[in-house]
């Protein structure tokens, strides 16, 4: 049994690869390298956080705890409402205003695809800024023919790391 107590947890910016800052704290998280992985979170939106219409491999069940989220264009998610983004579904653009506090859980899909662990996109995230630039949730880099790439900062960091 894990047991997560949002009072206790230090938190800190996991908004890397998009743009703004979230205060997140990691309540509980399963083995890394499993197809059962899974995080569960807590985060509050420091500043605004956008990212560009984009989908995951994994699932995510979100609810918003005070604040509401912009998940597209007219679409909201208020408080107190439970919401269920299933792996390879688009959604976005998304929009976290500033003051928004949210529990997300995240966990490998139907695909068996797993879920990447924070200590794994971070070290993603890291190896590729080697090799490109993030900006608003993009990755940009320029390949050995000189041909210049864009590509959803997530999924770039996905496919690098699997």
């Amino acid at each position: 049994m894990q047991i997560g107590e949002v009072a206790k947890i230090e938190g800190r910016n996991t908004a890397e690869l998009r743009d703004g800052i979230l205060d997140t704290k990691i309540l509980l998280a399963g083995k890394e390298n499993t197809l059962n992985n899974f995080v569960v979170t807590y985060s509050r939106s420091v500043t605004e956080f956008t990212t560009p219409r984009h989908r995951h491999p994994f699932d995510q069940i979100r609810l918003p705890l005070e604040g509401h989220l912009e998940f597209g264009e007219g679409k909201e998610l208020p408080t107190g409402w439970v919401s269920y983004f299933p792996e390879s579904v688009y959604y976005g653009p998304q929009v976290r205003h500033k003051g928004l506090k949210m529990v997300v859980l995240q966990f490998g899909g139907a695909s068996l695809s797993g879920y990447m662990s924070t200590v794994q996109r971070r070290r993603g995230f890291n190896e590729l800024k080697a090799k490109g630039t993030f900006s608003k949730g993009v990755y940009s880099w320029v390949d050995e023919g000189g041909r210049k790439h864009n590509q959803d900062a997530f999924e770039a960091t996905w496919e690098h790391i699997n």
